[in-house]
Parts: structure tokens; sequence; C-alpha cells
């Protein structure tokens, strides 16, 4: 990466102070989130830690925030978002607010197959209803034999019927590191 040295001034050798009018890099407007590594505040600065906030107080953040993060016990306010132990996350069609945590579901199918014996027709089930296993009253798959014929069973696995974190779609947080969130509201 190439270092920018600034311009000298005229044939003095001095180095101009802020010769490219850098005035605030950052960009930072009211409202939009900032993180840190820092746990100190500048004036005109709050943390984005789910706090309850009066929207005359903090009305140009109140204008952009609405009720997106949350409703206040008290009317006078509102909630700033709470950025602890989450990751930002796009959002496509505009609309803010929180996102549920999801995993990659985990689903498939097993086919058993053999020969048939004294087993007559059935089903077997997932009475503890452990691992998602799909099925109407835990009922999993079946199996049908006759002397010398070939039976089979299906096990169908669904992680989402055992905890709906599991998701059609979804990711898994990649390695993070930890920041707070600031923003600007004056």
């Amino acid at each position: 990466m190439k270092t920018l040295k600034p311009p000298k001034s005229g044939g003095g050798g001095k180095l101009v102070t802020n010769p490219y009018n850098i005035q605030n890099i950052s960009g930072n407007e009211i409202g939009d989130p900032v993180p840190t590594f820092s746990n100190k505040l500048s004036e005109g600065w709050i943390w984005l830690e789910g706090a309850e906030v009066s929207k005359i107080a903090y009305g140009k953040l109140y204008e952009i925030y609405g009720d997106d993060y949350g409703l206040s016990l008290n009317p006078e306010n509102f909630v700033l978002p709470d950025c602890r132990d989450k990751t930002p996350w796009g959002s496509p069609d505009g609309n803010f607010g929180y996102l549920e945590p999801t995993l990659p579901n985990i689903n498939g199918s097993v086919y058993v197959f053999g020969n048939g014996g004294p087993h007559g027709v059935g089903t077997f089930g997932n009475p503890s209803g452990c691992i998602g296993l799909e099925g109407s009253n835990n009922i999993i798959g079946h199996y049908t034999a006759t002397a010398n014929q070939l039976s089979y069973s299906t096990v169908i696995i669904n992680a989402h019927n055992s905890n709906p974190i599991y998701q059609d779609d979804a990711t898994v947080r990649t390695p993070s590191f930890k920041v707070r969130w600031k923003t600007r509201y004056k």
C-alpha cells in the first residue's frame, strides 16, 4: 500500500497542514452506526445499546430509527438499536430492525432395504422428538415385510422440527471480533 505524502509548500520546505482539506473522512451522519474499540464517547454521541431515550431530546434519531428497535414503556421515549452481540446484515428491501439467529437446516432421508422375514407390517417412531424427525404423531417411517419379500423403511430428518434456529437457506456466524457501536445525535 502506498502512503500519500503531502506536497511541500513554496521553496521553504515546510509541510502544508491539511493539504487535501480533509474535514471528516468517516462521513458520519446522525444515526449512522459507527463501530469503535473505545469505551469513550465524545460530546454529541450515544451508545447503540438498546437504551430508552427521549423522543424530544433525541428527535433526529427518532426520525431515523422510529420504533423499529422496540417499543418503549414510556410513550415519550423510544428505544435505540441494541447492537451488542449482533452482526450487521444488509437490508436489500430497506426495512430495518432485528433478525433472529439461524443455522442451516439439516434435513434428508434414509431408506433401508432388506429381505423380508416374519416382521409383519408396522411403523416406527420418534417418541422423544429428538433430532427433528418428521411425521405425524411421531411416526417417521414404515416397514412392510413378509417371508422372502423385500422390506424397506424410511427415516426423514429435519432439524427445524426440533429447534426453529435451524432454517433453510440460513448461514452460520463467521469468526468475529467485539466492538461497541455508537452514533451521532447532534
